[in-house]
């Protein structure tokens, strides 16, 4: 689900029947810093304003993006950081790793952040200000053998032990290259 430049419609009485009226764009979300939930919505009204909408005021997001919201009541975003498109991401060291292009959510929390076509998991967030800084990610514990060409991180290592699968451990992976795209 993408927030970044998505039509919002807002729903008002008109005569007997309830209407939905586009009201402008969403800019962006703001989202929880420690547990990535979208808190609250980041949006630009047609007469050039700009709201807070809490998440809760969302009614319903169609497939094609149309945020449908209940109303447009503004909050004050409370322990929250910005993401919007176009932030510049750098690693703790300093590298400039592209721009924000989008995000991915699962359960109304930040899954992924896709940054100039490369994707990183939401928990490699360390800030986020006029920049989102990333840190590293824990070593990966192993990799899947040639055919599957994934890393193996402790959520994956939980999943096939519940399930009963072996994993076959390679050492191949140096101990100080730690690559965010092969991390589960």
């Amino acid at each position: 689900m993408a927030f970044f430049q998505k039509p919002i419609f807002v729903r008002r009485k008109k005569g007997d029947e309830l209407i939905y009226e586009k009201r402008g764009i969403c800019l962006g979300v703001y989202i929880s810093k420690k547990s990535a939930q979208i808190k609250y919505l980041f949006c630009s009204l047609d007469d050039d304003k700009t709201i807070n909408l809490p998440f809760s005021a969302i009614e319903r997001i169609t497939e094609n993006g149309a945020i449908y919201l209940k109303n447009l009541r503004s909050a004050f975003p409370n322990q929250c950081a910005r993401l919007t498109p176009y932030l510049p991401v750098y690693s703790c060291d300093g590298k400039y790793m592209g721009r924000l292009d989008d995000i991915f959510t699962e359960n109304s929390c930040v899954s992924k952040l896709v940054v100039s076509k490369k994707k990183y998991p939401a928990l490699a967030i360390d800030g986020i200000c006029d920049a989102v800084l990333l840190k590293p990610l824990p070593y990966p514990l192993g990799e899947w053998s040639k055919e599957e060409q994934s890393g193996v991180s402790r959520r994956i290592l939980k999943e096939k032990i519940k399930q009963g699968k072996l994993i076959k451990f390679t050492l191949s992976l140096a101990p100080f290259s730690v690559d965010f795209d092969r991390v589960g």
